[in-house]
């Protein structure tokens, strides 16, 4: 696959903006760079304090004269500073191929966010050079809009007028000429949308996976199971195409297929899983991914694991980080001791989303309803999924009197058996009359009927929530699988 080097373009755009005062105010103590290893990052050392001039070149005359640091990576922990000094630092790092990493409890905000962003390494394959940025689950790695600062006492319109118009032309420029694969587009856009003054903290396994970056060391899945190579290609497909699936995706059609690979005493040393479709034009395009459980012996602790996701043309390599939904926090993920692999078991996967409504139980009799009851009420919907993507619906209803009604998987209603009525006749007749001359609202009623007291419930929810969009695709989400 095709990978194209984005961020010396950024340097060329954004370091006007430096010129004119734009960087990280209010901030003391200039980068040092402390050259001790860190292991599970597989770092050479750690650049520590604030961006300043100068900073680059620090790093450029260790990456040149220490011939041990090869392959390794550069820790970052830093509040930020001197834009430009973060765009030098990036395409520093871009040039040496060197990847970075934010370790533990270390934080690279700002500034320090841009030169994260330029890391690098070449496998020596067919791929080339490809970024090679690693965020442990318990760092922070923050992004802002660059904040305008104009010098001390030089107010008059011309100078402010300059700068505002600098800063505007370069983010234009960036937004045009940033390739998505290596600094994705939706990334920059939430940056420039975040004010200088607040964070944006990539900190959900869909933030990273998305904006290519990856989340390491955490723990992982004993086997590939349907549900974690769902995950896996989900998470791939925001990385590859950096836009999200179709909030009305449905994967129930799609063929899984899953095969192990033994080693000499029996034990998994390999899955490979294939989708054979469900994602891209039509749902037409397939997903395949491998995972290797444990290889203890490399020297890179990222590799003694590997995950890979291939779509279409498109492949990566990830950490297992992968294997979780989308909203998982990536704190949830972090290993107990960061240097021995760790396997949890496989989970259950839950959404859920609640709306308000109306409530209504209805009692039949020779065709005719007979209104029983009719409060306002509350209903959560509730989807779990098993590792084999078997679902469990749940629609819980909540009275006021704190009662509720539970339907499970459409076909029980409080444990009782749901059977056949005459729907569209019964919500034609509570369309007329609840909503009278509003005929169109059966489309908002749902019943089901108790084979044991012969009683029909029913819920409407408003139909205003459809015009929603962000509340729409919330309950698009609960028929995900």
């Amino acid at each position: 696959m095709a990978r194209i080097s984005s961020l010396s373009s950024l340097g060329a755009f954004i370091a006007p903006l430096a010129f004119c005062g734009l960087f990280t105010p209010g901030l003391a103590n200039s980068a040092e760079i402390e050259l001790a290893e860190v292991p599970e990052m597989h770092c050479f050392g750690t650049l520590r304090g604030t961006l300043e001039n100068g900073d680059a070149d620090k790093v450029r005359t260790i990456l040149e004269t220490q011939s041990t640091i090869y392959g390794k990576r550069l820790c970052l922990d830093s509040p930020g500073g001197s834009l430009l000094e973060g765009v030098n630092l990036a395409r520093l790092l871009i040039e040496k191929t060197t990847g970075t990493a934010i370790a533990k409890r270390a934080r690279c905000e700002s500034a320090c966010a841009l030169a994260f962003m330029g890391g690098r390494r070449n496998d020596e394959d067919d791929r080339g050079d490809h970024s090679d940025r690693k965020l442990h689950p318990l760092g922070q790695l923050g992004f802002h809009t660059t904040a305008l600062t104009v010098p001390q006492g030089q107010y008059d319109g011309n100078t402010v007028t300059k700068a505002y118009n600098l800063a505007t032309k370069g983010h234009s420029e960036i937004l045009q000429l940033m390739p998505a694969q290596e600094f994705p587009r939706s990334l920059l856009i939430e940056m420039l949308a975040t004010p200088s003054h607040q964070m944006l903290y990539v900190d959900t396994v869909g933030k990273a996976a998305r904006w290519n970056i990856d989340v390491y060391p955490t723990i992982s899945h004993e086997e590939l199971s349907k549900l974690s190579m769902l995950q896996a290609c989900l998470n791939g497909h925001l990385r590859f195409f950096d836009e999200l699936i179709n909030p009305q995706a449905t994967f129930s059609f799609v063929k899984f297929e899953i095969q192990e690979s033994l080693e000499s005493d029996g034990e998994v040393f390999e899955y490979t899983g294939q989708m054979d479709s469900g994602f891209r034009e039509v749902n037409a395009t397939g997903c395949e991914v491998f995972f290797r459980r444990h290889m203890p012996d490399w020297e890179d602790p990222l590799l003694r694991q590997a995950v890979g996701v291939s779509m279409g043309d498109a492949y990566e390599d990830f950490p297992p980080f992968v294997f979780h939904h989308a909203e998982t926090p990536i704190r949830s993920l972090a290993r107990t001791n960061d240097m021995d692999v760790e396997f949890r078991p496989n989970r259950v996967e839950q959404v859920s989303l609640t709306f308000d409504g109306r409530c209504f139980v209805i009692k039949l009799s020779d065709g005719r309803g007979a209104l029983a009851d009719d409060e306002d009420c509350k209903m959560e919907r509730k989807l779990s999924v098993d590792m084999d993507l078997e679902p469990t619906r749940l629609e819980v209803f909540a009275w006021p009197s704190g009662a509720k009604t539970v339907i499970k998987n459409n076909r029980e209603i409080n444990g009782h058996q749901i059977v056949r009525y005459d729907a569209q006749a019964v919500q034609d007749w509570i369309a007329q009359k609840f909503f009278p001359g509003k005929q169109d609202m059966t489309s908002y009623i749902d019943c089901w009927r108790n084979s044991k007291s012969g009683n029909l419930f029913c819920f409407s929810n408003d139909p205003s929530i459809l015009v929603d969009t962000s509340l729409r695709d919330e309950w698009y989400k609960t028929q995900l699988y």
